[in-house]
């Protein structure tokens, strides 16, 4: 009786052990299965991040800052993508021919924290390829930069230390993706069975820092045709500021530098801020920009117009609010929407973006009886 109790007992636990590895192993099954998220959505594209205690809190004259920080990719545009070797970085359209990013230490003076000789400033360094996040690829890639200035002895400074703010700023080209469905039918009343009715379309985010946020549909009959309006709402949802394409590239003598100060191109520096470009917008076979063979395709109406009345039809500003709008008519035949049906109104968004860290750095001076133990040594 005794040793079937023991029996007894003894599958029990066997049963109850493997009841929790099979719990167990199917939660981490869960938890590494994918293909359920959507990597479409979320409001960031690149992060940055100081590494533990570099640069440190405090830090000595006449000695190294070691910096390192940590760059992530963490929405859906691959950063630095090469197409041809010839060409280099994949071309872009207006505004920019480098797809990539940098990275930019400022803040500091380059008298006290230098790269190599005194007054030199740290060189930025090229982010390359960043690959996005993905099924095969959730976390989205990850880098860590190195940087390694000098500081100067002191010798000038009145105080026993001083105070340096270390500013790590990553400047970057990226695209915004919606493609929300839309309704298109030649209808100007809705019909309770038709399958599908116009209507407005509210979008959450993008995987990435600017987002399509509300998509205003409306249509009117003219003659043989139907003139599709769509008014996209367009707002920077991250933590950092949009800018001109060009800041982030110039040329080998200034790359990186364009990060923090204006482009030299015709775009008056006001305006370097807060600007995306619609890059391409396609619903059915209408296109912007450019038309369609049929000589219908789409438009803009609210057409931005930049110093000496130059016309930018792809530009959108941004307001101090970070939001702004785009509207674009979109011809259609009324014979080929005599059924409503729905098909996705694709938008491609491009812009320059920047995002920054900063550190405040103790310096401290060499006092004489610290060097003359150190000489001794």
């Amino acid at each position: 009786m005794l040793m079937n109790k023991k029996i007894l007992i003894l599958v029990l636990i066997i049963v109850l052990v493997f009841g929790i590895s099979g719990c167990s192993l199917d939660s981490l099954r869960k938890s590494k299965d994918t293909k359920d998220i959507d990597y479409n959505k979320g409001t960031q594209g690149l992060t940055l991040e100081f590494l533990s205690n570099t640069p440190p809190n405090e830090a000595w004259a006449d000695s190294t800052l070691p910096i390192q920080i940590k760059v992530m990719n963490l929405g859906s545009t691959t950063i630095g993508t090469k197409t041809d070797e010839t060409e280099g970085y994949l071309l872009g359209g207006q505004g920019s021919g480098y797809e990539g990013g940098y990275l930019v230490l400022t803040g500091y003076d380059p008298q006290y924290i230098y790269q190599g000789t005194k007054g030199t400033r740290i060189e930025a360094k090229d982010l390359g390829i960043l690959n996005a996040r993905n099924r095969f690829n959730p976390m989205g890639d990850l880098k860590i930069l190195d940087f390694n200035p000098d500081i100067s002895k002191l010798e000038e400074v009145l105080y026993d230390y001083i105070e340096q703010p270390v500013v790590a700023m990553v400047c970057y080209i990226y695209r915004t993706k919606a493609s929300p469905n839309v309704c298109l039918s030649s209808k100007t009343v809705d019909i309770e069975n038709d399958p599908c009715k116009v209507s407005d379309i509210t979008l959450d985010s993008q995987a990435a820092p600017v987002a399509v946020k509300k998509i205003e549909v409306s249509a009117a009959p003219r003659d043989n045709m139907i003139d599709y309006i769509f008014v996209i709402h367009i707002k920077n949802v991250g933590n950092g500021e949009v800018v001109v394409q060009d800041m982030i590239y110039r040329d080998e003598s200034n790359k990186g530098e364009a990060c923090i100060a204006p482009s030299t191109s015709k775009i008056p520096s006001y305006q370097q801020l807060n600007r995306v470009y619609i890059e391409d917008l396609r619903v059915g076979n209408k296109v912007f920009p450019g038309k369609n063979v049929a000589g219908s395709g789409c438009e803009r109406l609210d057409i931005f117009k930049g110093e000496g009345g130059y016309s930018y039809d792809n530009v959108v500003i941004l307001d101090d609010k970070g939001e702004g709008l785009a509207a674009f008519k979109c011809k259609f035949d009324q014979e080929e929407l005599r059924t409503p049906y729905e098909t996705p109104l694709n938008i491609k968004i491009k812009y320059g973006y920047r995002e920054r860290v900063s550190k405040v750095i103790k310096i401290n001076k060499r006092s004489e009886e610290v060097i003359n133990l150190e000489n001794k040594q």
